[in-house]
């Protein structure tokens, strides 16, 4: 897997566990896993099976598909208009945790080079219902605004996304990786492979 070069970086070789990039949507769909902060959300509709989890995120990622995002200002006039409660959303440089940890059955052990410090897109928005429908969506819309934001030419190691409650107190994160965004981008994975990337980082916190 391809990784980009970070700045400041050193140390020595780490562990990492990494999505492997050809899992096929028929991989995908016979997944039983979900992040695990939807065990918290409220009984207000039914659990949706896989594939129908997969169609609500991709249906957020192609909301963007002709959007026009040149500026991190842009991408969060159109997280208002998809009615995402933008709270913050500003770029910082951090040193980098490994955020490619994901929970799954189709995962492979690797060697991976030290993280270093690098640009970091943050973003902190409200979800005041904690369904699973509008976290799905959540998280498609904003993986596809950031896609578009990328296709600019905007660049950042990644977006870490944290979800607040109505008294912005924070209850999961998930984030997207630059190298997701510009996959898609290319046309190498579809809107519905990319969606899962990020809905599948989402952890409880």
């Amino acid at each position: 897997m391809n990784r980009r070069t970070l700045l400041k970086r050193g140390g020595i070789g780490i562990t990492a566990v990494v999505a492997v990039s050809g899992c096929t949507e028929e991989t995908l769909e016979e997944a039983e896993t979900r992040p695990p902060f939807l065990d918290d959300v409220n009984v207000e509709e039914l659990e949706l099976p896989v594939h129908q989890q997969l169609d609500v995120v991709e249906e957020g990622v192609l909301r963007a598909e002709n959007a026009e995002i040149e500026n991190v200002s842009g991408l969060e006039t159109f997280l208002d208009e998809q009615e995402i409660l933008v709270e913050d959303l500003s770029e910082t440089e951090k040193i980098i945790e490994e955020k490619l940890e994901i929970e799954r059955e189709d995962v492979e052990v690797i060697e991976n080079e030290p993280h270093g410090e690098g640009k970091v897109l943050e973003l902190e928005f409200v979800q005041p219902a904690r369904t699973e429908t509008g976290s799905l969506d959540a998280v498609g819309v904003i993986a596809g605004g950031y896609a578009s934001l990328t296709n600019t030419g905007y660049d950042t190691e990644l977006l870490e996304a944290t979800v607040l409650d109505e008294s912005q107190q924070s209850f999961a994160t998930f984030h997207v990786l630059i190298e997701w965004a510009e996959a898609y981008n290319e046309g190498t994975i579809t809107a519905r492979e990319y969606g899962n990337k990020p809905w599948m980082s989402t952890k409880s916190e």
